[in-house]
């Protein structure tokens, strides 16, 4: 499995948070192999950049001593106060036990260990970044909820992504550009375009990538966005494409 190391940030009410994560981790395979999820947020004694060295040893420390562990570090988060570095692991006895260790050697510093209930807490952190991905279809099925579902697009999928939204700081009474995901051939695809390019949508990807994104701008209002996804949905059968979901950027 891949490593795949993104790097962003977000704006928060207690100022920047510097995150990087794993996107060689969001697979099936993944979240088969790893199912349970904790972090261990260590509190900076100076801040930032005064401890940036402190912290680079740390964590080079703590990866070392759980090589034997089966686990796979998948996130990094800093902000003024702390870092957290987020582990997903196949069982939790060898896991908890390296950390009680680690942390055991470093009584100086303060440190917390954290659950992360399973993949959620990595699923709610980096969803605002992946949904600005279109072809990433897998994550995006999988966070919205449609593995299963009998409805046709449950106003769920579209009230959770809002809610992620919100609590990576997006401010939703500002207008967003809302990119609309189908997957399909491309000569399918190309109808689509054509209809909602009529409706003041604009392409921002091309079809013969078997990846359609259309774009338009709006205030994410849930009974809005929900009457663009069941439309979207409708649209997509009528042409034998599939409707992927919706993501925008984060907007202050």
């Amino acid at each position: 499995m891949r490593e795949d190391w993104k790097v962003s940030f977000a704006d928060t009410p207690q100022g920047r948070r510097f995150i990087t994560y794993d996107r060689g981790t969001l697979t099936q395979e993944a979240r088969t192999r790893w199912p349970l999820g904790s972090r261990l947020a260590i509190r900076l004694p100076h801040g930032l950049p005064q401890d940036l060295e402190l912290l680079n040893r740390l964590e080079d420390d703590l990866l070392a001593r759980l090589t034997g562990v089966d686990c796979r570090m998948t996130a990094r988060v800093t902000d003024a106060t702390e870092r957290q570095l987020a582990f997903q692991h196949a069982e939790s006895a060898a896991f908890q036990t390296t950390l009680a260790t680690y942390t055991a050697g470093h009584a100086d510093l303060r440190f917390e260990v954290r659950d992360s209930q399973g993949w959620n807490w990595f699923d709610e952190l980096v969803s605002p970044f992946e949904q600005a991905q279109p072809k990433d279809g897998f994550f995006k099925r999988f966070l919205n909820g449609l593995m299963g579902t009998a409805e046709p697009w449950p106003r769920s999928n579209d009230q959770r992504v809002l809610k992620v939204l919100a609590q990576s700081g997006s401010n939703l009474s500002l207008e967003h550009q809302i990119d609309f995901t189908f997957t399909g051939p491309g000569s399918r695809l190309l109808g689509i375009q054509s209809r909602l390019q009529g409706e003041g949508y604009a392409a921002t990807s091309s079809p013969y990538a078997k990846d359609l994104v259309m774009s338009k701008t709006m205030v994410p209002d849930l009974d809005t966005i929900h009457q663009h996804s069941l439309k979207h949905v409708q649209l997509a059968r009528e042409w034998g494409v599939t409707y992927d979901g919706w993501g925008t950027a984060v907007q202050q």
